[in-house]
């Protein structure tokens, strides 16, 4: 996974059998990114919410990951995140502050990158043993 970028693999194989090349782990039909809180957000969280400065910044920028349609190329994997980073947007302000009211009103991509770390890649291995189900 990369930075602030997207990574698409040559998944084609992997994608057809369902499992990573070289590997006898199944791959999930799904991409992933992992987003992580900067400072621009602990900013405003503490704006917002000054009784969450006792919350230690390591709880706060914990990574989220975030399930994708399965894709094969990076530009494909971009434009994924860049649709999904309105969603990804409120599920992070929501999961600390539910007042919708005091919510940042642009959050478009370019406001989501400054926001936020993400890192994307096509490739999801499966280690479980159950079925994958939506809790």
């Amino acid at each position: 996974m990369r930075t602030g970028k997207c990574s698409c693999r040559a998944v084609n194989d992997a994608v057809d059998s369902g499992y990573h090349a070289g590997s006898m782990l199944p791959t999930l039909n799904r991409s992933v990114v992992m987003v992580t809180p900067k400072q621009p957000f602990l900013d405003w969280l503490l704006s917002v919410d000054p009784a969450s400065a006792e919350v230690a910044v390591e709880v706060v920028c914990k990574p989220v990951f975030y399930l994708l349609p399965a894709c094969e190329d990076d530009a494909v994997l971009e434009e994924y995140v860049r649709d999904a980073c309105k969603t990804i947007f409120e599920d992070q302000l929501d999961g600390w502050y539910r007042g919708r009211s005091r919510w940042p009103v642009v959050r478009n991509f370019n406001t989501f990158r400054l926001w936020f770390e993400y890192r994307a890649d096509a490739l999801v291995l499966d280690l479980g043993d159950e079925l994958l189900r939506h809790d």
